[in-house]
């Protein structure tokens, strides 16, 4: 049996035709964008250093509010007392209280209240001056040996204390037991003094309550025509 002339090859399989991809309907084609042409994107670090800044801002404002002090007290808060500082004088009110009482002659309500407020101003050098003032017009700093006072008296006016030497002699006259010749020197020492300040009608009224007592006359004439009385 002759072979066929013709080469024995494999036939090519016949592929059955069809679409192309790009024809299929289930088939889609997805373009990325294309990146932005600005810079990085700066919104995330934006964010954290606010939240970071509101962090930091609350705790500060909790710490102020509840921190305790150093002593483990409780902190000061604006409806507390502020201690008054060293040396500022006591508000005017307080001394036009006390000259109030003064000039009614309450003397003992004056200082009574004088030193209620120098628990809250104890420091205050216009409210302990007053207090020392308004003792030694009641007497109650007074050296009890009526010489020894006189002679304070005569001191404090050669040192020129006038204020403090009219307090003392006038508790003095006031609440000591006195004979007439220390009430006498007494009274010439207050007009010394009463005139010094600038007293006239008290300077007067006590040299002529130690004329009257039997003070040295000379010396009640100069001291008249020193003061111009």
């Amino acid at each position: 049996m002759a072979e066929s002339g013709s080469s024995s090859q494999s036939p090519t399989p016949n592929l059955p035709g069809g679409p192309r991809k790009e024809d299929r309907p289930d088939f889609k084609v997805i373009r990325s964008a294309p990146p932005p042409e600005s810079g990085p994107n700066l919104m995330p670090l934006v964010l954290l250093v606010v939240v970071v800044a509101i962090g930091v801002g609350g705790y500060t404002m909790t710490q102020r509010k509840a921190a305790p002090a150093a002593d483990g007290k409780k902190g000061t808060t604006t409806t507390e007392r502020a201690t008054t500082p060293t040396g500022d004088p006591a508000p005017d009110f307080i001394m036009e209280r006390i000259g109030f009482y003064e000039n009614e002659g309450r003397i003992e309500q004056a200082l009574s209240y004088a030193q209620e407020k120098q628990a809250d101003y104890p420091d205050a050098p216009n409210l302990r001056a007053k207090v020392k003032e308004l003792r030694g017009k009641l007497g109650m700093d007074m050296v009890t040996n009526p010489e020894e006072a006189l002679r304070l008296g005569a001191q404090r006016i050669q040192a020129g204390q006038l204020r403090e030497a009219v307090d003392g002699l006038e508790g003095l006259v006031r609440t000591a037991e006195l004979s007439d010749s220390q009430r006498a020197r007494a009274s010439f020492l207050l007009a010394m003094a009463h005139g010094g300040l600038g007293n006239s009608l008290d300077a007067r009224n006590a040299l002529e309550t130690a004329a009257a007592l039997g003070h040295d006359q000379a010396e009640v004439q100069r001291l008249r025509e020193k003061l111009g009385l």
